[in-house]
């Protein structure tokens, strides 16, 4: 598992492995538009769906918070925190797009294991591996030993989990294939870059 920060702040009792440098910066919505793209594609494996919404999205986020207000009561209260971002933000709807089509899920720093269990469950990507089975060889007492276990067990298995940073309160967890890794490196580090250049 990896944290990818994008906030210059760390939570390193979660943090097993970083590969980028973190910093805060703001995203141009008229850059990159073909990494980020990239980047859905890489952890939906191809899902021609979800790229169709982010190029949607990316022409009109307003599209976006329409089907958060409509489809999901949680996100009500976090909407107008949202809207001022989203217009000129596609990392964040990025990343609102993976959560809201299940490829991605939040977790927060205080859950318990069987609640981010719950949420591994539910990632798209995970659905036809048993993960009880997975952790039959694992023993954990904490959150932290649960993370490192189930993501030594999934290795095995050629996948890797990744989380992206949202705040200081909570992250989104992800899957993708580990030969893939490579790419999703380059990719997020292009975007960076364009990131520094603007800040």
């Amino acid at each position: 598992m990896w944290l990818f920060n994008r906030k210059s702040r760390r939570k390193d009792e979660f943090e097993l492995e970083e590969t980028l440098d973190s910093e805060t910066v703001e995203v141009d919505s008229d850059s990159d538009e073909d990494c980020y793209l990239q980047i859905s594609e890489i952890i939906t494996d191809h899902n021609q769906t979800v790229k169709g919404l982010l190029e949607n999205y990316f022409e009109d986020p307003r599209l976006l918070l329409e089907e958060f207000q409509e489809d999901c009561d949680e996100w009500n209260e976090d909407s107008s925190v949202f809207q001022e971002e989203l217009l000129d933000d596609y990392w964040l709807i990025l990343l609102l797009t993976l959560e809201k089509e299940s490829y991605a899920k939040r977790i927060y720093w205080r859950d318990n294991v069987e609640t981010v269990m719950k949420n591994l469950k539910q990632l798209k990507q995970l659905k036809e591996i048993s993960l009880d089975e997975c952790l039959s060889h694992c023993n954990y007492q904490s959150l932290v030993e649960f993370l490192e276990c189930i993501s030594m067990e999934l290795q095995k298995l050629e996948i890797i989990i990744g989380t992206f940073e949202l705040d200081d309160e909570n992250v989104l967890l992800f899957s993708m294939m580990e030969k893939r890794m490579g790419k999703f490196n380059k990719l997020v580090n292009t975007i960076e870059k364009s990131w520094k250049q603007i800040s």
